[in-house]
């Protein structure tokens, strides 16, 4: 690999591996990553903010990691995050998926999985894609 220093501007100097991002192959290799393979992973990483037992400290949190699973959807999707009475994650759960131009949302359905959870607190996630 080779490698290249950087300056910023009135800052230190940085050493840098050519930006480009390396994986290691079955045969131990390490042979540089597709773009896909880069996404896939980052979606992967980024798929703990909604773990079991993750605390949910403030709404901008919440908005955040549910908008991160939702966000490559191409329908209209409801969801629910679960919390318990410390605001730890139960579950998350896709409860209600649309077509195009809308998604039919049943209440009953919602509180009867929160009763079977036995969350405490209820965060609704409504994704629309537009048109």
């Amino acid at each position: 690999m080779n490698r290249s220093e950087i300056s910023l501007e009135s800052g230190p100097v940085i050493n840098q591996i050519n930006s480009i991002l390396y994986r290691k192959s079955l045969s131990g290799e390490f042979i540089p990553a597709e773009h896909r393979d880069i996404i896939a992973e980052a979606k992967r990483i980024y798929s703990y903010s909604l773990r079991k037992g993750q605390k949910i400290d403030n709404s901008s949190q919440a908005s955040e990691s549910i908008q991160s699973r939702l966000r490559d959807k191409h329908h209209e999707v409801f969801a629910c995050l679960y919390l318990d009475s410390q605001h730890r994650i139960i579950a998350f759960k896709e409860l209600f998926r649309g077509t195009i131009d809308g998604a039919v949302v049943h209440p009953r359905e919602v509180v009867k999985e929160a009763i079977t959870l036995n969350a405490k607190a209820v965060i609704f996630a409504h994704i629309a894609k537009p048109l």
